[in-house]
């Protein structure tokens, strides 16, 4: 399974199964995720994170900053 590029965002905001994930506590798993870059098509390497959600759910992501308060997010295949 690879790591599938969901979005960035810059400010602060991102919906991801219905949750702001900026709005939670990002818990790092102790893993990274090799991503690529959409535009430049290079190979990251970010951290692997996970929130609670209000009823308990647990999502997984990778996050990391693509330049300056740009963020990348991916979700698994």
């Amino acid at each position: 399974m690879d790591w599938v590029f969901i979005g960035s965002t810059a400010d602060d905001s991102f919906l991801l199964n219905g949750i702001d994930i900026f709005k939670k506590k990002w818990e790092d798993t102790g893993r990274k995720a090799t991503v690529i870059d959409p535009i430049y098509k290079v190979k990251k390497y970010f951290t692997v994170w996970s929130v609670q959600s209000e009823t308990d759910e647990v999502i997984t992501f990778a996050a990391g900053e693509f330049s300056n308060c740009v963020w990348g997010i991916y979700t698994k295949d």
